[in-house]
């Protein structure tokens, strides 16, 4: 049966981020799968999804960042199927430790993944295109552990501070000279 360590989604539960449909689509990955769901975070919908959790879900309500980061490090998978979303941090934290990441084309994602080489951008957040992706970085072992190495060298080439404070400096130029 493949195995993934842990899927984890962290977020703050809100409406966007389908905390609850995830534990559903987690159910069905147990069936066929042996893997472990870990949801960091707290928020309005924390209560609705631990009364109705699928064994195998781990929910930790509001970690601290080192206790966050430390289930990140374990994790094979890094999933957050969202709406909306800025350059989201966990995203970029996820990618330093070379994780295989299960996202949407939203905010700065795209800047960091492309589909099907450095992770998965879903099409939508649907509970089947999320299942399926899940599946795919599963079964696919050697697309899970080459995304994720793939990913931690586009964070360390691309996102280092420096690169951003220089970007930042020539967006300020050009600003000016307009």
């Amino acid at each position: 049966m493949p195995y993934a360590k842990a899927g984890v989604q962290i977020d703050q539960s809100t409406q966007e981020n389908r905390r609850s449909k995830n534990a559903q689509i987690f159910s069905e990955l147990k069936k066929s799968y042996d893997v472990v769901l870990v949801m960091v975070g707290s928020g309005p919908l924390y209560d609705r999804v631990g009364d109705s959790k699928p064994e195998d879900v781990i929910l930790t309500g509001q970690l601290s960042y080192s206790d966050s980061l430390a289930i990140l490090k374990e994790a094979d998978i890094f999933v957050l199927p969202t709406y909306s979303e800025g350059f989201s941090t966990v995203t970029l934290e996820a990618a330093a430790f070379g994780r295989c990441i299960v996202t949407t084309p939203t905010g700065g994602n795209t800047e960091l993944i492309e589909n099907m080489t450095s992770g998965i951008l879903l099409d939508n957040i649907s509970p089947k295109s999320i299942l399926e992706a899940l599946e795919y970085a599963i079964v696919n072992t050697t697309f899970r552990i080459s995304s994720g190495e793939l990913v931690k060298q586009i964070v360390k080439t691309e996102f280092t501070w420096l690169k951003s404070a220089t970007r930042l400096v020539e967006i300020s130029k050009e600003m000016s000279r307009q």
